[in-house]
């Protein structure tokens, strides 16, 4: 399987260069890739993998289209700097942006600071998943390809 194949030959690639990006095209459906991705894991080591359909048949509704393409997003259903601007402002803000310390939906941003409270992940009720798992994995590798560290789930103190 070319899937395999391919985490393969960018885990032995990783050993010796600490990075590496594989590429495959031509190669059909390769199933669930999160599979594919463990093998990294299991060599201390983080694997991520996408695929398109090679523009055969788009079937994600296109956004804007524009170039140059840039992504700047937070991974929340909001950017935090808008909380605080709703805040500084005395303003209310649309139910499903955070929840309370409490897990509880507010629409009062004060609520969402003291005691903190947490962003809701892209996606609400019916994908959040996917938008937390987007979320997880730029958090992880934008703290350790950088050095600055990945959230740990434990208070700051």
């Amino acid at each position: 399987m070319i899937a395999k194949k391919a985490m393969e030959i960018g885990i032995a690639k990783a050993e010796k260069a600490n990075v590496t990006i594989v590429c495959a095209h031509n190669c059909n459906d390769v199933g669930r890739l999160g599979g594919y991705t463990l093998m990294a894991t299991e060599h201390d080591m983080i694997g991520v993998m996408t695929v398109n359909d090679a523009g055969a048949n788009p079937s994600v509704a296109p956004w804007g289209r524009k170039i140059p393409i840039l992504i700047d997003m937070a991974t929340s259903t909001v950017a935090l700097g808008k909380l605080q601007l709703a805040l500084q402002r005395g303003e209310k803000v649309p139910e499903g942006w955070f929840i309370d310390a409490s897990g509880k939906f507010s629409r009062n941003p004060a609520d969402y600071f003291s005691p903190r409270g947490a962003l809701l992940p892209l996606g609400d009720k019916i994908a959040g998943h996917k938008g937390f798992g987007l979320s997880l994995v730029v958090d992880i590798l934008s703290g350790a390809l950088s050095g600055a560290g990945c959230s740990s789930g434990e208070e700051e103190r």
